[in-house]
């Protein structure tokens, strides 16, 4: 099991280019990265920045490996095919830098206002391109994956009803286990951990703070319920890491743990700190 650059890698990728971006998660001590793309795709995407021999190149200088290749790509509003399209070239990127999983949202806005479209409308329109992006990704011999997201497909009956039907569809797919998303429809991740647990292929981390007001010196969001949720360091929030984490050991689970969560260079080491010790403590000291 190893640390992931996520959120980090993106905002360094973004602003500073992907060689300072691979050095700084060396000098972080990560030895992954996981890349993101926010379609759709304009010059500042790495597939548009970047071949994928120069991407492949500086990762290897730097002791890189990638662990995942996300997206966040609205399948149901907006230009559903040019959306398609674009995921599909984004499939090919990630195999040939060689990423082994792939991970996509499906309808990731949180606008609880849109929900009059029934869930069973979005899901019939959504599930055909998300098979033909699967599809592919399978053939390039990546895993394709989906984490609880947006207003629809989120908590247990949300994403449960999308998995589901994907999984008669297409080969080769699985949960992105993300201990975080479930709270903005007031699911908790003990909640998304054992409905899903069997089929957690990567992880991703953050925590929230939830409270009846909003917090007035940083940004807040608002959940179904309309409780507040505000970013806070992990272990300060809400997320029981530790059911978590018991409940992966119990499954066997060897994937990477992908911290997804933006602050300085401190707050990253102690991120990693207070995951590793709390995982060597679940785990015996066994890694």
């Amino acid at each position: 099991m190893e640390f992931v650059n996520y959120s980090v890698f993106y905002k360094d990728l973004k602003t500073r280019g992907l060689e300072y971006a691979a050095r700084h998660s060396r000098d972080l001590g990560l030895g992954a990265v996981e890349f993101l793309v926010i379609l759709p795709l304009d010059e500042a995407s790495v597939c548009n920045r970047y071949t994928a021999k120069e991407v492949k190149r500086i990762l290897d200088e730097n002791g890189l490996r990638v662990s995942c290749f996300s997206a966040c790509v609205d399948l149901f509003w907006g230009d559903v095919e040019a959306a398609t399209a674009q995921m599909l070239r984004l499939v090919d990127f990630a195999a040939d830098i060689g990423s082994p999983k792939i991970h996509h949202t499906l309808v990731p806005g949180l606008d609880f206002g849109k929900t009059v479209v029934p869930y069973e409308s979005v899901l019939a329109a959504v599930l055909p391109y998300a098979v033909q992006i699967a599809d592919a990704a399978a053939a390039r011999g990546m895993a394709c994956l989906y984490e609880p997201q947006g207003c629809y497909f989120n908590g247990v009956a949300g994403l449960r009803g999308f998995y589901d039907e994907i999984k008669r569809h297409s080969s080769n797919v699985g949960i992105c286990g993300d201990v975080g998303n479930g709270l903005f429809v007031d699911a908790s991740a003990r909640e998304i951990y054992d409905a899903f647990l069997t089929d957690i292929r990567h992880v991703h981390v953050k925590d929230y703070r939830v409270t009846d007001s909003p917090d007035p010196q940083k940004r807040s969001y608002v959940s179904r319920a309309g409780r507040y949720l505000t970013d806070c360091p992990i272990g300060e929030g809400v997320t029981d890491f530790r059911y978590c984490f018991e409940k992966l050991k119990r499954a066997g689970y060897d994937g990477d743990v992908s911290l997804e969560l933006l602050g300085d260079d401190r707050e990253i080491l102690q991120t990693v700190y207070f995951l590793k010790n709390m995982i060597r403590e679940v785990w015996n000291h066994e890694i």
